[in-house]
């Protein structure tokens, strides 16, 4: 109880990441958020519109540069409040670009790649982490990330993930309260840095952000398991490697031809049903700054709306 009596939740700058003439900001290294950012650093001198949207070669590269992000998140994301994490050197435009050679454009990572030394690209003369053993997750995946986004008349944008999953939670006899299971995503591994510690926030998945185009609101969105808005209605690539190391899952209207060439190159594909609720749901709020029109749009996988008033 002493502990529920002195913890208060602080208001916190974000991080930023840009993309071209996007600069998206989300929430620190205590959730994922950054793998956003890092992922469109990495893609930003590619030209993804000529591969053609889920091509074999987009397909590949947006796994592989994801699967560099969360190798970086797994070796150094924590709560920076009590983790030193290397933060700018993550973030910085050299590193990303470093990441990015890493991609072989013929063969696929077949496993977690090894994490880079983001350390010197802030100035410190350190050695990168060593890469921290990351065991598949076992049972199936619940869908328990809820998340809301609002733009209101005056151009004011809210996004964020109130979310905790509810199938494994217990609740306080006679009280009705249910205790959240978010800690679930602290690990044991005392060499981890989303160790168990007092005070300490774990790691969480979920992630909110927003993006600003030259300067002005463009979006806010979530949908973690994406790089990029697209069409809803188009089908999915799921990279699953952040639960399941070197996985790639991949919607059923996916071609055929381009699962069996990604199989090729090395990729652990799954093909799931399509609409799968398994892949997520992304939202979205689009600020036409010009117009003032404002464009929401919920993803058909899950029970997601948009709503105008």
């Amino acid at each position: 109880m002493e502990d529920l009596a002195e913890f208060s939740v602080k208001v916190e700058p974000p991080v930023s990441g840009g993309f071209r003439d996007y600069t998206v900001y989300t929430c620190n290294a205590w959730c994922q958020g950054p793998v956003v950012a890092q992922t469109l650093q990495m893609l930003e001198e590619d030209d993804l519109t000529a591969m053609g949207h889920n091509s074999t070669e987009y397909i590949h590269l947006v796994s592989q540069a994801l699967d560099l992000a969360y190798a970086d998140r797994h070796a150094y994301y924590g709560d920076p409040d009590l983790v030193d994490v290397p933060i700018e050197g993550l973030l910085s435009k050299g590193y990303t670009r470093s990441r990015r050679a890493d991609v072989d454009m013929t063969d696929a990572f077949h496993a977690m790649p090894e994490p880079g030394n983001p350390w010197p690209y802030q100035g410190v003369s350190r050695n990168g982490s060593a890469p921290v053993a990351m065991a598949a997750t076992s049972g199936g995946r619940m869908q328990d990330t809820s998340y809301v986004c609002a733009v209101d008349r005056w151009g004011n944008a809210f996004s964020a993930t109130p979310s905790d999953p509810l199938a494994p939670s217990p609740i306080v006899p006679g009280l009705g309260i249910q205790m959240s299971s978010r800690g679930s995503q602290t690990w044991l591994d005392p060499e981890h840095p989303s160790c168990l510690e007092p005070w300490k926030r774990p790691r969480l998945t979920p992630n909110p952000a927003i993006a600003f185009k030259d300067g002005k609101l463009f979006m806010p969105f979530a949908g973690y398991r994406r790089a990029a808005f697209r069409n809803m209605e188009l089908p999915k690539l799921i990279l699953a490697s952040h639960l399941f190391p070197g996985r790639l899952d991949l919607e059923g209207r996916i071609d055929a031809a381009t699962a069996a060439e990604l199989v090729g190159m090395g990729h652990d594909v799954h093909v799931l049903a399509d609409w799968t609720p398994t892949g997520g749901a992304m939202t979205a709020i689009v600020v036409d700054q010009e117009t003032g029109v404002l464009s929401g749009g919920a993803d058909p996988r899950r029970d997601s709306y948009a709503i105008g008033r």
